[in-house]
């Protein structure tokens, strides 16, 4: 046994060397892969970008990424904070907006105390303020881009999927479902 231990103690002080050109060697080396990775996604990027037999989905995907940092991230902060007027200002128009106080609900199924209903929501003067006061706590909001359609004068509809989970007095609320909103571009911001 102690034989072995006085063969492990030099070769473990050799594995030790604190030589620092060792070290920018392998630096190097890391930094010359990270750049080569770098500039192979931005040169692939900008072949996407310029190819012609994309130039829809492009124009499509743009509008989502825009669709997303203007209208559903916002949208989902405000809900956060229940802050009703910073959800209107994604609204084109003042007089727009959602009658959440007048839905309808179609019950579905129910089951060990669980209703699944549908729940259609008439468009009309926004209620946003009086359904975000129904809720004594949001725990999640998830908005998901589906679907987008444009026309060519920066206007469209966008299909979202839609989940918000909160309670509201003594129970626990699960809103979701799938909805259709008409946005339009003004100003250079997307609306709806």
């Amino acid at each position: 046994m102690i034989r072995q231990m006085s063969i492990l103690i030099p070769l473990s002080m050799l594995a030790c060397n604190n030589d620092a050109s060792d070290t920018s060697t392998t630096e190097s080396i890391i930094d010359d892969g990270s750049t080569w990775a770098k500039s192979y996604v931005s040169n692939l990027a900008d072949d996407v970008q310029s190819n012609p037999e994309l130039s829809e989905l492009n124009r499509l995907e743009d509008a989502v990424l825009a669709a997303q940092d203007q209208i559903i991230r916002p949208w989902i902060t405000s809900w956060y904070s229940k802050d009703a007027s910073s959800f209107q200002s994604l609204l084109q128009n003042d007089q727009s907006g959602l009658q959440w106080g007048n839905a309808t609900f179609d019950e579905i199924s129910t089951k060990d105390g669980i209703i699944v209903s549908e729940v259609g929501v008439p468009v009309g003067s926004d209620q946003t303020q009086q359904y975000l006061a129904s809720f004594s706590k949001i725990e999640n909001i998830q908005i998901d881009v589906r679907r987008i359609e444009l026309t060519q004068n920066d206007a469209g509809t966008l299909e979202l999927r839609y989940d918000l989970r909160g309670e509201s007095d003594s129970f626990r609320v699960n809103d979701r479902g799938d909805m259709t909103l008409k946005i339009v571009k003004a100003d250079g911001q997307w609306k709806i």
